[in-house]
C-alpha cells in the first residue's frame, strides 16, 4: 500500500521535516523502492540526530557496499572503529574490507585478534579470522578455524561450505565429508540445507549413488 505510506509520510513532513520519525520514514519509503542512493542519504540525515546509533551505521555500510563505494566504506568505517566505544562487530567490518588489499592484512589480523578477544565464541569472527589466515596463505591454521566457525553456528552453510573447501584444498576431503555427514545426521530433521549441502558436495565430487541416497 504504497500510496498510503506515501500520504502518511506527507503529513510526517508538514508536521515537521527535520524529525527523526520524518527521516525515518523517508527511509522505509526508499527502501521499499530499492533506491539505495535516496535510502543512503536518509540514513546519514538519521546519523546526524544519532551518530552512535550503531544500527544506522551498518544500514549506511550495507548501503556503501551495494553503490561499489569501497574507499567511502573504509572512510566511514575507519571513522568507527576509532571511536572508544565502537562495537567489536565494525571491527570485523574493517578487517574484512582492508584485507581485501594485500598490502593491508597484517592490519586487518590485528582488528581481528581484537575482535576475537571480545567475543572468542562469534562464528563470525571467526569466519573472518579464518579468510584473513587464508590470504596470508596459513592454509591449515585457516582450514581448522572454518570447522570452528562452523561448529559455533552448525546452522550456516556457508561456513561448512568454507571449512569443506579449505579441506579439499589441503588434500582432507574423506574427513571434511565425514564432518558434513555428522552435520546431516544432527541436523537433518530441522532443516533441509544440510542434506542439500551434502548432496551438491557430493554431487561435485561425481559420488552421484551417494548423493541419491543422501535424498
Amino acid at each position: 500500500q504504497r500510496n498510503e505510506a506515501l500520504a502518511a509520510l506527507q503529513r510526517l513532513e508538514h508536521l515537521d521535516p527535520a524529525h527523526r520519525l520524518t527521516h525515518s520514514g523517508r527511509r522505509s519509503l526508499a527502501a521499499y523502492d530499492a533506491n539505495t542512493p535516496a535510502l543512503l542519504e536518509h540514513l546519514e540525515a538519521l546519523l546526524k540526530l544519532h551518530p552512535d546509533d550503531g544500527n544506522l551505521q551498518l544500514a549506511k555500510l550495507s548501503c556503501l557496499g551495494e553503490l561499489a563505494r569501497r574507499e567511502d566504506r573504509l572512510a566511514c568505517l575507519k571513522e568507527i572503529v576509532g571511536r572508544s566505544n565502537s562495537d567489536p562487530i565494525f571491527w570485523l567490518n574493517y578487517a574484512g574490507e582492508l584485507a581485501t588489499d594485500g598490502r593491508e592484512l597484517g592490519t586487518a589480523l590485528n582488528w581481528v585478534l581484537w575482535a576475537l578477544r571480545y567475543r572468542s565464541t562469534d562464528a563470525a569472527a571467526l569466519k573472518t579470522y579464518a579468510d584473513v589466515l587464508w590470504s596470508l596463505r596459513e592454509f591449515e591454521v585457516a582450514t581448522e578455524v572454518y570447522r570452528l566457525a562452523s561448529c559455533v553456528n552448525p546452522r550456516h552453510e556457508g561456513y561448512a561450505r568454507s571449512y569443506f573447501a579449505g579441506a579439499q584444498h589441503l588434500r582432507q576431503t574423506p574427513q571434511a565429508l565425514q564432518f558434513l555427514r555428522q552435520r546431516f545426521q544432527q541436523l537433518g530433521r530441522r532443516s533441509p540445507w544440510p542434506a542439500i549441502t551434502l548432496v551438491r558436495t557430493l554431487l561435485n565430487l561425481d559420488e552421484y549413488s551417494a548423493a541419491t541416497a543422501v535424498l
